[in-house]
């Protein structure tokens, strides 16, 4: 493969990812947003002991949600800081010396690179059990409210006949 279709490929890739993250993001607010809504509008359909699930369910979702977002972001911001860091040494020394710029502006901003290189084996580990632990109780809560209006319609439909 030549460097142009490699180039093509990290590009793509980055961008698949950024969809995918974004997607995935998109899919978790909006199934929150779903829930709280059946739950307010919906809270006299069953027993307060399966709401008080649903909402223990939806608690422990959020809560690792939060955390998970707060991670990703800080793992973000300390990447982009330290490649900072290396690009401003660089541009120092570059005034000093013009010669050297452009392979060295190339290893500056590389650093960072191979370091999130080193570290995304060990987050992809984290992601999985993350994703379970977010998604898990979320559509587990789901259940239980889709459950209550399930027993409700069937309550209603049988008090017809």
């Amino acid at each position: 493969m030549d460097e142009r279709q490699f180039e093509m490929q990290k590009e793509l890739n980055a961008q698949m990812m950024g969809f995918a993250h974004g997607y995935v993001q998109g899919l978790v607010v909006v199934a929150y947003a779903g829930f709280f809504f059946l739950w307010d509008s919906a809270k006299d359909l069953m027993s307060p002991g399966f709401w008080a699930l649903a909402g223990l369910l939806t608690g422990v979702s959020l809560l690792f949600y939060t955390a998970w977002e707060i991670f990703a972001f800080f793992f973000r911001q300390s990447i982009a800081m330290k490649q900072a860091a290396r690009l401003e040494v660089f541009a120092r020394d570059a005034k000093l010396d013009r010669t050297k710029a452009s392979a060295e502006w190339f290893q500056a901003g590389q650093g960072a690179i191979d370091e999130l290189a080193q570290f995304l084996p060990k987050l992809r580990r984290m992601w999985h059990p993350a994703m379970i632990a977010i998604v898990v109780p979320l559509a587990a809560s789901w259940l239980i409210v889709m459950g209550g209006y399930a027993i409700r319609l069937l309550r209603t439909i049988s008090s017809w006949a």
